[in-house]
C-alpha cells in the first residue's frame, strides 16, 4: 500500500508500521540483519538487499501479518471473555483465590469491564460469596437497540455436591465521560448452573444444568413471581435502551438432558452438547412457544 513502514535491523529484525493510530510490529523470518537497502532489477523487482555478518540476502517482504500478541496482567484467573463493539469494551470474567480467617482457600468471582484499546479496567462488579462466573455473552434483544453484557453464574457451596442455583445477570455499559460504567439492568435466579448463554433471534438462550431455556426481554411488572426455572423472581434493576425496567422471562424450554455443557445456534436450530448424552439437535417452534428434538 501507500503506508510508510520502518524496517528495524537487529538480531530480531521487525517491520514497524501504523494502523488505526496504533504502532504495530511484524517479525521477519531472518535470524539477524545488520544492514538493509532497496534493490531493484529485472530479476528482483522492488526487492531488498539484507546483509548479515556472513551473508547477503535478496528478497522481499510478504504482506504484513495482522496477528499481534499483547499480554495484559490481571492478577486473577480469567475464565471467559466477550467483546462489545458498541461500547468498545471487553467483558472479562475472572476468579481470584484467597485464604479466609480459618486459613481455608476460597475463590471470589468478578466481572471486569476492560477498554478494548488500552486494556484499562474501566469498572468491576463483584459476585456474591461462593458465586462462580461460568459464561458471558454480548447481545441485544428484540425491540431494544441497547447492547448488553449477560453473565451466567453458579453458587458452589462447600456442602453441595453440585450447584443447585445460579444467576443470570444483565448489564448495560454506559459512558460516564471518563470511560465505561457497568449498571446492573436485571438479574434472575435459576435452579442450577448457567453453563452457556447465546443470543438467539432477539432473545437469550441459556443452558441451565439439565435444561435448555429460551428467555425473552420484557418490561418488568414487578410482581415478584418467578417461573418454573427460577429460584426467585426476575428482578429488574434499571432500564435499557428502551427505557423503564426490564426483566428476563422464560418463554419455553427443553428437558431431558443430564448436563448441558455446550450449546451452539444457527437460525432456528440449536445443537446441545451433553456430558453423558452426547449431541442432540433442537428446533425452536416460536409459534407454539416450544422446542422440539
Amino acid at each position: 500500500g501507500n503506508n510508510t513502514h520502518v524496517f528495524a535491523a537487529s538480531d530480531r529484525p521487525a517491520v514497524i508500521y501504523s494502523s488505526n493510530r496504533k504502532l504495530l510490529f511484524s517479525n521477519v523470518n531472518l535470524p539477524e540483519v545488520k544492514h538493509i537497502c532497496p534493490f531493484n532489477s529485472a530479476a528482483f523487482p522492488d526487492a531488498l538487499a539484507l546483509a548479515s555478518n556472513d551473508a547477503l540476502t535478496l528478497g522481499s517482504i510478504d504482506e504484513i501479518q495482522m496477528l499481534h500478541i499483547r499480554s495484559v496482567p490481571l492478577g486473577e484467573m480469567p475464565r471467559r471473555i466477550a467483546h462489545q463493539p458498541a461500547s468498545r469494551t471487553f467483558g472479562v470474567l475472572t476468579v481470584r483465590s484467597f485464604f479466609d480467617a480459618d486459613n481455608v482457600e476460597n475463590e471470589a468471582g468478578f466481572f471486569r469491564l476492560v477498554d478494548d484499546s488500552t486494556f484499562e479496567i474501566l469498572d468491576s462488579h463483584d459476585l456474591q460469596n461462593y458465586e462462580t462466573p461460568l459464561c458471558i455473552v454480548s447481545c441485544s434483544f428484540a425491540g431494544d437497540e441497547a447492547a448488553y453484557y449477560v453473565v451466567g453464574t453458579a453458587f458452589a457451596f462447600p456442602d453441595e455436591d453440585e450447584p443447585k442455583r445460579g444467576r443470570i445477570l444483565v448489564f448495560t455499559c454506559a459512558d460516564n465521560g471518563s470511560g465505561g460504567k457497568l449498571k446492573l439492568a436485571a438479574e434472575k435466579e435459576v435452579k442450577g448452573s448457567v453453563f452457556t448463554l447465546n443470543a438467539f433471534n432477539g432473545k437469550l438462550l441459556a443452558s441451565i444444568t439439565r435444561k435448555v431455556t429460551l428467555f425473552r426481554w420484557k418490561a418488568s411488572d414487578m410482581d415478584g413471581v418467578g417461573d418454573g426455572d427460577g429460584a426467585g423472581a426476575g428482578a429488574g434493576a434499571g432500564g435499557g435502551g428502551g427505557g423503564g425496567q426490564k426483566e428476563l422471562e422464560a418463554e419455553c424450554g427443553h428437558h431431558g438432558h443430564i448436563m448441558c455443557l455446550y450449546v451452539r445456534c444457527r437460525g432456528d436450530v440449536i445443537v446441545v452438547g451433553d456430558l453423558l448424552k452426547s449431541v442432540s439437535v433442537l428446533v425452536d417452534k416460536s409459534v407454539q412457544a416450544s422446542m422440539e428434538e
